[in-house]
């Protein structure tokens, strides 16, 4: 597995909250391996949790699903509604819908975080994008099983 310490951090990441779940969950690293669900405390950044989302990766007869466990109520804000306990190709556009399965699929492989900016899907009129850091989990060090993922909306100006 590639380490994650020599993640390189996009320029994008400048809003002090990626730098702040980014280093948590670098800190919850042990012998180089990923951290696991249990060793994250969200009273630990309790400032962030209404843009967290918690994805489970679910894996059933060879073929891998995400599943949003969380669904914080900052990200329901963006978007308009909550997608708690909703796969992730149920709830996505069908245009975005095959990036956002190759993203979390090449994530959950690799162990590695993702970053990236996209417009919103929905009309907003308060917003015009988000950004987002996907960090993988992994009960047991090397296989992701699951996602902590922060959710910035970028104001309109």
């Amino acid at each position: 597995m590639p380490s994650t310490v020599d993640y390189p951090v996009p320029e994008e990441l400048d809003d002090p909250r990626f730098r702040r779940l980014f280093d948590y969950w670098l800190s919850k690293h042990r012998d180089g391996l990923l951290p696991g669900r249990a060793e994250i405390d969200p009273l630990e950044f309790p400032e962030l949790l209404g843009n967290i989302n918690l994805i489970d990766v679910v894996r059933e007869n060879g073929i891998m699903r995400f599943l949003y466990r969380v669904w914080g109520t900052a990200v329901t804000n963006l978007y308009g509604r909550d997608h708690t306990d909703k796969f992730a190709d149920e709830i996505a556009l069908p245009t975005k819908s095959d990036e956002i399965q190759r993203v979390l699929k090449e994530s959950a492989g690799s162990g590695r975080p993702h970053f990236w900016q996209i417009p919103l899907p929905t009309e907003n009129h308060d917003f015009k994008s988000n950004r987002r850091l996907l960090l993988p989990l992994a009960s047991d060090g090397v296989n992701v099983d699951k996602f902590i993922a922060l959710i910035l909306g970028d104001a309109r100006r």
